[in-house]
């Protein structure tokens, strides 16, 4: 999200969101398609994070029985 531009830290750590001028030329429909498509691609990776980590976790704990 920061390397987009879609948010940035304030010095207190809070996360604020930027404003896109790119944007204002679409239709309403066409940012909404953005932004889903941006939530999606954040939601996957995290999802994928989490399926890597929770295979990782289960094959250290079976190799540590099989040990």
């Amino acid at each position: 999200m920061f390397a987009k531009g879609a948010v940035v830290q304030t010095a207190a750590g809070e996360l604020k969101p930027t404003h896109r001028p790119y944007l204002l030329n679409y239709s309403e429909s066409e940012i909404l398609s953005y932004y889903i498509a941006e939530i999606r691609g954040v939601c996957h990776y995290y999802r994928l994070a989490v399926n890597l980590s929770i295979r990782w976790t289960i094959s250290v704990v079976c190799w540590s029985i099989v040990a």
